[in-house]
C-alpha cells in the first residue's frame, strides 16, 4: 500500500488564510470565488497574485469590469504595487460608445463573446501564467446569456495545464 503524496500548495498572500488551508491552495486546480460586491474577492485575488510576484512565478490579472487604473489603484490603497504583473483589461465597449452605434442584426454579446475569448486566450498563450486570476466571471454572464453556445466550454477547454 503506497502513501499519497501531498499536493503542493500556492500560498494565497494571506498568512491566516494559509494557515487554515494548510499552506496555502492545493496546486493544479480551478477556485471560483463568490461573494457579494465589496466582500473582498478583488482584495484576495490581488493577494494572490502579488504572493506569486513574490514566489518568481508568471501573474496574469485579467480584469473584465475594473479598469487597469482602477485596479491599481485599489492595490495602492493598501500599499502593494502591481508593477511586474500582467494586467489584461477587457471592459465592455459599450461604456465608451454612442447608443446609435449599438444598432446591429445581432446582440452584441454575440459578438462580443467569441471576441473576448479569443482576445483573453491570446493573452493567457502570450503570458504563459503560472498564477492567472479572471475578476469577474459575472461580467462574462451576460456575453454568454446570450451569447454563442452559451457556455464558457471554449475557453476552459483552452486553458493550459495549471502547473
Amino acid at each position: 500500500m503506497s502513501a499519497l503524496s501531498e499536493p503542493s500548495r500556492l500560498r494565497t498572500g494571506i498568512p491566516s488564510l494559509d494557515d487554515i488551508l494548510l499552506g496555502g491552495l492545493p496546486e493544479g486546480h480551478l477556485y471560483l470565488v463568490e461573494g457579494d460586491p465589496g466582500t473582498g474577492k478583488t482584495t484576495l485575488a490581488t493577494q494572490f497574485v502579488l504572493e506569486g510576484k513574490r514566489a518568481g512565478e508568471r501573474c496574469l490579472y485579467v480584469t473584465l469590469s475594473e479598469s487597469k487604473t482602477e485596479l491599481e489603484s485599489g492595490a495602492q490603497s493598501h500599499g502593494w504595487s502591481l508593477e511586474g504583473i500582467s494586467i489584461a483589461e477587457f471592459v465592455p465597449q459599450e461604456a465608451g460608445v454612442n447608443g446609435e452605434d449599438l444598432y446591429t442584426v445581432f446582440h452584441p454579446s454575440e459578438v462580443e463573446l467569441a471576441t473576448s475569448i479569443k482576445k483573453l486566450l491570446a493573452e493567457i498563450e502570450r503570458v504563459n501564467p503560472e498564477r492567472l486570476v479572471v475578476d469577474s466571471l459575472t461580467d462574462f454572464r451576460p456575453r454568454i446569456q446570450f451569447g454563442i453556445g452559451g457556455s464558457l466550454s471554449p475557453l476552459s477547454s483552452s486553458l493550459p495545464a495549471a502547473t
